[in-house]
């Protein structure tokens, strides 16, 4: 069985990964499914027909293999003010030497990039990567 993420459907409600409160507000990562096939009988002789017969459809069908991974909001804003609060403690020590902090400043993009945060944090973490890709190319 092949397992797909289904674009056009809602995402289910889940726990919230952090409290455990039914939402489906921030999805971090989408609910996986099984494709399979089976067949449906579109039409079928009635019960006093001489000759009985079936007409048969192949139908594709999803089950749930694996729960979305999501976050309700409050939990989201906590996540999203924690990073924001470390980002701007150290965001000058960082741009002073990139190459010093390259698994810190990888493990704050990858957190970003997860999550997907918005605002004036993208722009932050978006100059400490280009100053790390930059701090790259001069060794």
């Amino acid at each position: 069985m092949p397992r797909v993420i289904r674009e056009g459907v809602a995402t289910p409600y889940g726990e919230c990964n952090i409290c455990k409160r039914p939402t489906r507000s921030h999805v971090l990562e989408p609910a996986i499914y099984d494709e399979f096939k089976t067949e449906e009988v579109v039409s079928r002789a009635d019960d006093y027909a001489a000759k009985q017969w079936e007409e048969v459809e192949e139908v594709v069908k999803y089950r749930l293999a694996k729960n979305a991974i999501v976050l309700c909001h409050g939990c989201y804003v906590e996540q999203e003010k924690k990073l924001t609060a470390m980002v701007d403690k150290n965001y000058d020590r960082w741009m002073e030497s990139p190459a010093t902090y390259v698994a810190r400043i990888r493990t704050i993009a990858e957190t970003y990039k997860y999550y997907k945060f918005e605002g004036e944090l993208e722009t932050k973490i978006k100059s400490l990567v280009k100053a790390l890709k930059g701090s790259k190319n001069d060794r």
